[in-house]
C-alpha cells in the first residue's frame, strides 16, 4: 500500500514536516522551537486568540486517486505545492473506503480521480459518491489520458466538477483545483446563510 499524506505548514506554524509513505527517509531536520525573548511578553489572551485564529484556518484536504504510483506522486506533489493537505488511494475501492470512513466526507474538500483503475473505475466511484448524501457535496476532478469524449461526457453528466487530461499542464491544474475549491467554499457559505 502506497498511502501518502501531507500536512503543509500554516503561516506562523514552526512544524514544517510532512508525513510520507512508510519506508521513506525523512530529511532528518528537527522542527525549530519557538523562543520568546524575556523582553517581549505576550498577553495570554492575545496568544490564545492567535492560536484560535490559526486553528480556524483550515487547509483544504484533497484525495488523490490513481492506480499509477508515478501519477499519484506527481499529483500529490502538485497539491502540496499549492499548500494543501493530501491523501492518496491506489484504486477506486480504496478511495470509497477512505471517503466513507471520514466524518460524512467532511474531511475532504476535493477528489482528483483517475478514470481507469483496477477494482473500480473512476466513473463508478463518482457515481457512488453522487448517490451518497454524505459525499455528494465533494467536488471531483476526473483525470484521464484517454481522448474518449463519451467517457468525459458521462462523467460530467454524473456530476464531475471538471476534467483534466493527462499529461496535465501545471498552470491548468492549479487553475482547476483553485476554481473547484473556491466554488465549494461559496456553496458552503450560501448553505450556512440559508
Amino acid at each position: 500500500e502506497d498511502t501518502i499524506t501531507s500536512r503543509p505548514s500554516l503561516p506562523g506554524n514552526t512544524n514544517n514536516t510532512s508525513l510520507r509513505s512508510l519506508g521513506s527517509i525523512g530529511s532528518g531536520k528537527k522542527p525549530k522551537s519557538r523562543r520568546r525573548s524575556s523582553g517581549m511578553s505576550m498577553n495570554l489572551g492575545a496568544e490564545q486568540l492567535i492560536k484560535e485564529q490559526r486553528q480556524a484556518k483550515r487547509v483544504p484536504k484533497i484525495l488523490v486517486v490513481d492506480d499509477s504510483a508515478t501519477s499519484r506522486r506527481l499529483l500529490a506533489k502538485r497539491v502540496e505545492k499549492l499548500g494543501h493537505v493530501f491523501e492518496t488511494a491506489s484504486d477506486g475501492q480504496e478511495a470509497l473506503d477512505i471517503l466513507k470512513g471520514s466524518k460524512n466526507g467532511e474531511d475532504y474538500d476535493l477528489v482528483l480521480l483517475d478514470m481507469f483503475m483496477p477494482k473500480l473505475n473512476g466513473d463508478k466511484v463518482l457515481e457512488e459518491m453522487k448517490k451518497d448524501k454524505a459525499l455528494t457535496h465533494i467536488p471531483v476532478i476526473m483525470i484521464s489520458g484517454a481522448e474518449d469524449v463519451s467517457q468525459k461526457a458521462r462523467c460530467i453528466e454524473l456530476g464531475a466538477s471538471d476534467f483534466l487530461p493527462k499529461p496535465f499542464d501545471p498552470i491548468i491544474f492549479k487553475a482547476r483545483v483553485v476554481a473547484c475549491l473556491r466554488a465549494k467554499r461559496i456553496r458552503e457559505r450560501r448553505g450556512r446563510v440559508e
